[in-house]
């Protein structure tokens, strides 16, 4: 998982105080005794001191690149040997969309050379959008693939780092396109602003992977859409009362929670039932079957999780529509439950205004909220992250939150405050979150009736309108 640098707006009240880290600062190397070639030795700094992680790549005087670029180290340092002694080398510098520059760089056979290069937003007529372009659901580049923005000239090509830069891009509501043999286009639409950058990453899935591959699932209380990445819809059928659907990635079945059906239902792409969880057979499950079942979402064995919202229970289900594994007692009204990989069960407990981590026998292990509404109020899903954190759609709060085992708030979307690029004062119910391989996070903004994708700087890169969505997943 790619490490994203973040700052947190304020600290959320009733948490544990948010620790901030930095790196070190470092003194650049002056001259020095390499051989065969001059060593180039960059720093990259920003408003706030040095950069990690900062693209950085070198130019001949005639534009061409004199070696790999690479990413800036903690210390915001980038080091490149054996470049062949010249003059008139440019260095250039990008991060989270601030991009700097420094001209006119001089090499001696077998010296070290230090240049600072300073990273400011883009200042130019048009806007700058930047990033890289990786394999969908993994972290590999893609160097090479053509980069481009729709109905415009602007156009470039993934670097051996997967890293782009597409500059002056006109002002207004674009559309940008990633394409590379073998994989499906990528596409993603951005209000882009005069004289403002923006980082933007591009992820295309191997054709392999079929047609549905980056597509985005969307749940309304009467039906369920699926739409592309141009939002041109690819299927669509009606429900009595849905509140989630998962695609299982391997056989592409969807897992529907239905409340108004007070089942959980297996159905194909087109809405086709394959197989109903205590629709009818009520005496496996115990006196009254399920009660307005509001979450399902698949276990690793193939079995099925409930969060049976009408019982005040989470219910895990077999392929036989039988009860193996009960949490009743302890929750009011859940919303949401996922398995982990340790056997935990992660519940959002929305009745509790709380998360809630369990073992196999039932008892809590983790949680986060203290039942009133200072922490959480009416929490509607919870992911738990590979870094051990937890995302949490924190929807009486009109928030999104990522916080750390320690309960420490690390990143935040809403709660008041409006998105980047965004036509909406901030976030509004939102009843779902899912963080995306990319870093970026799709949310169900359910009081504002649309889905947007955010990036870690909380920059809106993907929206569509929707009537009150509920849930959201991307393929």
């Amino acid at each position: 998982m790619r490490s994203i640098h973040r700052s947190v707006p304020w600290i959320l009240s009733g948490l544990v105080g948010l620790t901030l880290l930095s790196g070190c600062s470092r003194t650049p190397v002056q001259g020095g005794d390499g051989e065969g070639g001059g060593q180039l030795v960059v720093t990259v700094n920003g408003s706030e001191g040095p950069v990690p992680g900062a693209h950085v790549e070198v130019l001949d005087a005639s534009g061409r690149p004199a070696g790999t670029g690479q990413q800036a180290s903690e210390d915001g340092v980038a080091t490149f040997e054996n470049l062949p002694a010249g003059s008139g080398y440019v260095v250039t510098a990008e991060h989270d969309g601030q991009t700097g520059r420094t001209d006119g760089v001089n090499l001696s056979e077998g010296q070290k050379q230090a240049v600072t290069v300073q990273l400011k937003l883009n200042s130019g007529p048009g806007g700058l959008i930047a990033g890289t372009v990786k394999i969908a659901g993994t972290d590999r580049p893609l160097p090479g693939a053509e980069i481009e923005v729709v109905g415009t000239p602007v156009t470039t090509r993934a670097d051996e780092s997967g890293h782009y830069q597409l500059a002056n891009v006109p002002a207004g509501q674009q559309q940008v396109r990633a394409r590379y043999g073998g994989y499906i286009d990528a596409v993603r639409m951005l209000a882009v602003k005069p004289g403002t950058s923006t980082t933007l990453v591009l992820e295309l899935a191997p054709q392999s992977a079929g047609a549905r591959a980056q597509n985005t699932i969307v749940t309304t209380a009467s039906g369920i859409v699926e739409v592309d990445s141009y939002v041109n819809p690819v299927a669509n059928y009606r429900t009595l009362e849905s509140w989630s659907a998962v695609v299982n990635r391997s056989s592409g079945v969807t897992l529907v929670a239905d409340a108004r059906k007070e089942a959980a239902l297996q159905v194909t792409e087109r809405g086709t039932v394959m197989q109903s969880f205590n629709a009818t057979s009520w005496t496996r499950l115990g006196f009254g079957g399920l009660d307005a079942p509001r979450g399902a979402s698949w276990v690793p064995n193939g079995n099925v999780l409930v969060a049976d919202t009408g019982n005040d229970r989470i219910v895990e289900i077999d392929a036989g529509d039988r009860k193996v594994w009960e949490l009743k007692g302890r929750v009011v009204k859940p919303r949401w439950a996922e398995r982990l990989r340790t056997g935990n069960t992660l519940v959002a407990d929305t009745g509790h205004n709380r998360l809630v981590e369990v073992n196999a026998n039932g008892q809590p292990v983790w949680g986060l909220g203290d039942g009133s509404t200072r922490i959480l109020n009416n929490p509607a899903h919870c992911q738990r992250l590979p870094s051990g954190n937890t995302l949490v759609a924190d929807a009486g709060n009109n928030r999104v939150m990522e916080v750390n085992p320690a309960g420490q708030l690390v990143w935040m979307a809403g709660g008041g405050r409006p998105l980047a690029d965004d036509d909406q004062p901030g976030l509004n119910n939102p009843q779902c979150a899912i963080r995306l391989p990319s870093g970026n996070t799709l949310i169900a903004d359910t009081g504002n009736n649309r889905v947007v994708e955010v990036d870690a700087r909380n920059t809106v890169v993907w929206r569509m309108q929707a009537s009150g969505p509920l849930f959201v997943d991307r393929l």
